[in-house]
């Protein structure tokens, strides 16, 4: 009998084993997942949608992409912190978040995608990364509260009405990788009087700094590209061609455009050096 109840045991003991096994080996990862109550997480690590009811959002380690319309129109959030290993901010991640005060972007962000800040108008402050490689179109489209803001050396563009209506934005360094600002880049910054180029700089696009007040403008050398409207939008007199006293016209553009300067009141010295063969 005893042996008959050891053998029952082992059996028993067998067959629970097995079943566990089997659970185990049948499991497979849920296509989200569910970081407390607040965000959700896909098994790739990328943050999907936001259920917070809070001001303040502290994202957790191991996601490594901010999704499409994550926190869209979330206008409560006042402070949002991103953890390194995050590489990307998707399209309007973050569009429509007005109360936003306090952004902490990580060191391994690369990319910035369209529209991601859109009317983020809270923010006076911005850090960028200086891993960061591009900005996309409207990315920071109409951020009224930015005051300064520093581009750093590995971005190389700078999409489409990135900060336009930045109206309290009054200076802009920018990095020395930069290769294309995009069209309205910086249009309607009306509070914006200087801007710090590089060399290394390739193309401006049309009406990258009409509307803003800028009062000297000293274009590199290395320019090569610049949309005729990128200074002067032939649309009547605006706030630039009230203010621009100075100009630098890069070397490298031999020809400066019919109308380029018509209508600048305030202009008092424009440097044309060597290279510039054709004055139309």
């Amino acid at each position: 009998m005893k042996t008959k109840d050891a053998l029952k045991k082992i059996l028993c003991t067998g067959l629970a084993l097995a079943a566990v096994i089997l659970l185990l080996t049948s499991f497979t990862a849920p296509d989200a997942l569910a970081a407390g109550d607040e965000f959700v997480i896909n098994s790739k690590g990328e943050l999907t949608d936001f259920k917070g009811s809070g001001t303040e959002a502290v994202i957790p380690e191991g996601v490594t992409i901010i999704g499409d319309e994550a926190f869209v129109g979330n206008q409560r959030l006042k402070k949002v912190v991103i953890p390194e290993g995050v590489t990307k901010i998707g399209k309007r991640a973050f569009s429509g978040c007005t109360s936003l005060r306090e952004l902490s972007l990580p060191e391994s962000l690369t990319f910035i995608a369209d529209s991601a800040f859109y009317n983020c108008d809270g923010m006076k402050e911005l850090s960028l990364p200086s891993n960061l490689e591009a900005i996309d179109d409207n990315a920071f489209y109409d951020c009224d509260g930015l005051e300064k803001l520093a581009i750093p050396d590995r971005v190389e563009s700078i999409g489409k009405a990135s900060f336009e209506n930045s109206d309290k934005l009054t200076q802009v360094s920018l990095g020395s990788g930069l290769r294309r600002i995009g069209k309205a880049a910086f249009d309607g910054c009306t509070s914006l009087k200087a801007v710090s180029f590089q060399d290394g700089l390739e193309e401006i696009g049309a009406n990258a700094f009409t509307r803003s007040p800028i009062e000297e403008l000293i274009i590199p050398d290395s320019v090569i590209k610049m949309d005729v409207t990128a200074l002067n939008a032939n649309a009547g007199i605006d706030v630039l061609k009230k203010n621009l006293k100075r100009v630098h016209w890069p070397s490298s553009l031999s020809v400066i455009p019919p109308q380029q300067f018509a209508g600048f009141q305030a202009l008092a010295e424009v440097e044309i050096p060597e290279g510039v063969t054709e004055i139309d």
